[in-house]
């Protein structure tokens, strides 16, 4: 995306928590609203609010109504419009017990904002997963230092044997 590109879109970001705990993923969230404000995009973000938050966040917030959850007082749950919280839940299928792993010819930039999120925005891991030969299932990412960064599919942390190997991003 070339920065001219950017001033044209009106983002409309909707998260659990954007600032009522510090965390990895709150920080990751407001430097990408920082990096996208930066670029001249619109955001605006949609999340529950607290009287004293762990932090100022980084651009529009609004917020939405929450209630706080039993024993983590300090994450909150987003209620639905009219008020009301429902819980969908189904089974999982049968998880494998194996993958077989490639490495992936492109290499990640651990500095890409978009890699502290999950996102929509993964070309590079969806042209990886088209290209994966039959019978292996999952691409791993390197960054530019040769570090583990990610699977294609799964996020930061890939089990090797009986090593887990955390991704420095």
């Amino acid at each position: 995306m070339t920065k001219g590109s950017t001033r044209d879109l009106r983002i409309a970001l909707f998260c659990a928590n954007y600032n009522c705990v510090r965390d990895g993923a709150n920080n990751a969230l407001n430097h990408l609203v920082s990096y996208l404000l930066q670029q001249g995009a619109q955001v605006r973000v949609y999340s529950p609010t607290v009287a004293n938050p762990a932090f100022e966040p980084t651009g529009d917030l609004v917020s939405v109504r929450s209630v706080a959850i039993p024993g983590r007082s300090e994450y909150r749950l987003t209620l639905g419009l009219d008020g009301e919280a429902a819980v969908v839940a189904a089974p999982l299928g049968p998880a494998k017990a194996e993958w077989r792993v490639a490495l992936a010819g492109t290499r990640l930039f651990s500095g890409d904002p978009w890699l502290g999120v999950k996102s929509t925005r993964r070309p590079l891991h969806d042209a990886a997963r088209v290209a994966l030969p039959a019978r292996v299932d999952e691409a791993v990412f390197l960054n530019e230092r040769g570090e583990v960064a990610e699977g294609g599919v799964v996020g930061h942390g890939l089990r090797f044997i009986s090593t887990w190997i955390a991704s420095p991003r």
